[in-house]
């Protein structure tokens, strides 16, 4: 393996309008082995990447970059291209897409975490053990103040399992 490091050509070749192909604006919420392996693939693929993280993991990448360790090649973002924040309402940008990758435990957390980022357009992917997006959709629609909680959401587009919301 070689270790990846995203060049000034790479994102340059990424950004024309088409929005199938311009760089993304993506949040990692839940920034553990599994957050960390999908966001620094997007960031590796040219997408900009932030990454919510807490405690020691948020300080040691503030200081050293995140690697990640992988048999499909190994990612190393340097301390200075890494984006990330230890609140989510510091995600100011509109994030195209959100990516939750939290434990389970933290079900209840979600629509805090992620409400302030949300846009009509941003697409939410969950990557979390057992069935739970009915639960953080019919969450999500509740801290929105929607009251048809049959209805689709209103706050932001979700895709999950394939099937848009």
């Amino acid at each position: 393996f070689s270790s990846s490091s995203r060049s000034q050509t790479d994102t340059e070749s990424n950004t024309n309008t088409d929005e199938t192909s311009r760089p993304m604006n993506v949040a990692v919420v839940g920034a553990g082995a599994v957050g960390s392996y999908y966001g620094a693939r997007l960031w590796e693929a040219g997408h900009a990447v932030t990454f919510y993280m807490r405690g020691e993991h948020y300080d040691s990448s503030k200081r050293d970059g995140l690697t990640v360790t992988s048999v499909d090649g190994d990612i190393r973002i340097p301390a200075d291209q890494l984006h990330t924040v230890n609140d989510t309402s510091a995600m100011t940008t509109p994030m195209d897409w959100v990516v939750v990758a939290l434990k389970s435990s933290s079900l209840e957390a979600i629509p805090d975490l992620i409400y302030p980022m949300l846009s009509p357009d941003t697409r939410i992917l969950v990557i979390m053990n057992g069935l739970v997006e009915d639960d953080i959709i019919k969450m999500l629609k509740e801290s929105a103040g929607e009251t048809d909680l049959e209805a689709p959401l209103q706050c932001c587009r979700a895709l999950y399992g394939g099937g848009l919301l």
